[in-house]
């Protein structure tokens, strides 16, 4: 509308800017509302959903991860190898050297194995085998002889992380306003949980806040007859400076106490800049 000069025939004919800024608001509105269902459920429901996923990934080491014939590094504590992988998943030949403890390393080798997925992670049935320690401290080498042996090839770290304790992305307000204080995360993320609160109900305040401000400073700029470079530049600026005010305030927000509510600042900003513009170009044309 503005390239088209519909906007001036408009103003022309005596409509007001802020009868043209309706539409804007209205719609922004509208918005607001389903960011509002968005930000306070859907989000915090597909962060976690993410997670989840994230985890099971990491530590769901199918067959298809494990190559025969080859030696397989899984994560940084154990190296893997299988000389032969049947149709039904069962492993033949398997080797696995395991160094969570640097000062007693283990290697197992079994003539059978198989994997089993658990909800504490992937394990690794092992049958018919020799488990052999090696102690850096006594120089001396061990030999165990099993038939069967459970072997837990799943970060622990990484399984306490994803099944005890959500981030405040992936809580519900009950969550968020309710912490576990027993739990020690919980207690050094005391003033991320309150900034997440505010910013969950920020977010869709800005959407109203930033299109208003937008659509205040085209509404205040001259005509140009020919299109102007200058103007666009100047609207993805503009574009730049609220969304680095957003990541500011948030920032600000999570690491300093009592800050929680900064994350308001940048639409109670663009308001009064989209006001500020509006005035300040009727009091220019009067």
């Amino acid at each position: 509308m503005k390239n088209d000069s519909e906007l001036i025939i408009f103003e022309s004919s005596g409509t007001s800017k802020i009868s043209l800024l309706k539409p804007v608001i209205i719609f922004g509105s509208l918005l607001s509302l389903f960011s509002i269902y968005f930000t306070l459920h859907l989000a915090p429901l597909s962060n976690q959903n993410f997670k989840t996923l994230l985890y099971t990934i990491k530590n769901d080491y199918s067959s298809s991860l494990l190559e025969e014939g080859t030696f397989n590094t899984i994560g940084k504590d154990f190296t893997i190898f299988i000389k032969k992988r049947t149709n039904t998943g069962q492993l033949n030949n398997v080797f696995i050297h395991d160094s969570r403890n640097t000062k007693k390393p283990t290697t197992l080798i079994a003539k059978k194995g198989s994997l089993i997925k658990s909800l504490t992670g992937t394990k690794i049935l092992l049958e018919d085998g020799t488990q052999h320690f090696y102690s850096s401290i006594n120089k001396k080498l061990s030999v165990l002889y099993f038939e069967q042996y459970l072997l837990n090839i799943s970060d622990e770290t990484q399984n306490r992380l994803g099944g005890k304790w959500k981030s405040p992305s992936e809580r519900t307000l009950y969550e968020l306003k309710n912490p576990d204080l027993s739990n020690g995360d919980d207690q050094n993320n005391l003033q991320a949980f309150k900034a997440e609160i505010t910013q969950r109900f920020s977010l869709p305040l800005n959407v109203l806040a930033f299109s208003f401000l937008i659509v205040s400073f085209i509404l205040s700029q001259k005509f140009f007859r020919t299109e102007n470079k200058f103007f666009t530049i100047k609207v993805l600026l503009l574009i730049i400076f609220l969304k680095t005010t957003f990541i500011a305030s948030s920032n600000i927000a999570i690491k300093n106490i009592d800050f929680e509510l900064v994350n308001f600042f940048p639409s109670l900003l663009s308001i009064f800049l989209g006001v500020y513009t509006l005035y300040k170009n009727t009091r220019v044309i009067a």
